[in-house]
């Protein structure tokens, strides 16, 4: 709490409570106009301009400013109450809220209402994506030495996770290949086939058809397996031929080379 100086040696003032907040504890009280209250001008306190310009009868006060017999301390808004005034470096507030009597406030309750808790659905073993009955398929597979057991999932089980494929809207790219050995498609990066094992072979390659990627200025065919390279390209991307005509450039700047050196 904050260093406070009762004003008027603690002489109590009437008033209404205008709101209090039982969720945050604090709330407003406002001085009657009749109360006999006056604030003198030597007075200063934070934020005193602004209690002036709202008609310097608004005060803050907080649930521990309340005199009250009850565990749940609060007031009930439209409440006539007595209390004295304070200021702090916080500004100006009331402080021993009682009833216009003096009597501590008793009786008021909040008014929150909270939702009860909802139970959580215990999952079965069905809803968690297997069954016991599954037990008897399950597969021991050795990763590094060590024995892992792979259980399978129940088809009629919760939702799983679906597999991409890549022939579910997928579009070959230049360098993707097809496994000959078992069918499997592969990323152009693999150099062997992800499933089986057997090694890349430049028949595997797929090449889009000419349609799908016209040729640009600069593109070239390899004349040995016919597959569209880039222009930046020195030799096939598939079968790594080299671009034609880069061997006589090789050999042009070579000669350079040399007739230079021989005039030097």
């Amino acid at each position: 709490w904050y260093q406070r100086r009762v004003h008027g040696g603690g002489q109590a003032y009437n008033g209404k409570v205008k709101a209090f907040n039982w969720g945050a504890g604090f709330g407003f009280v406002v001085l009657d106009e009749d109360s006999g209250f006056e604030l003198p001008e030597d007075l200063e306190f934070a934020e005193k301009e602004k209690f002036v310009k709202g008609g310097g009868k608004k005060l803050w006060f907080h649930r521990n400013d309340i005199q009250s017999t009850d565990s749940a301390v609060g007031v009930d808004s439209g409440a006539e109450v007595q209390f004295s005034i304070y200021t702090d470096s916080k500004g100006i507030g009331a402080q021993a809220i009682a009833q216009r009597d003096g009597a501590p406030i008793s009786g008021a309750r909040s008014t929150l209402r909270r939702k009860p808790k909802q139970k959580k659905k215990k999952r079965t073993s069905t809803e968690a994506g297997f069954s016991m009955g599954n037990m008897q398929n399950i597969q021991v597979v050795m990763m590094n030495g060590v024995p892992y057991m792979m259980m399978p999932m129940n088809q009629q089980g919760g939702a799983k996770k679906r597999k991409k494929n890549k022939k579910d809207g997928y579009k070959f790219q230049d360098g993707d290949w097809t496994c000959s050995e078992c069918g499997y498609e592969n990323w152009n990066r693999r150099e062997t086939c992800h499933k089986c094992g057997a090694g890349k072979r430049p028949a595997d390659i797929v090449v889009r058809p000419p349609e799908e990627r016209p040729m640009q200025d600069g593109d070239w065919k390899c004349p040995s397996c016919d597959f569209h390279n880039f222009a930046h390209r020195e030799e096939c991307f598939s079968c790594k031929a080299p671009k034609p005509g880069s061997e006589e450039k090789a050999a042009t700047g070579m000669d350079v080379e040399e007739t230079a050196s021989s005039t030097l």
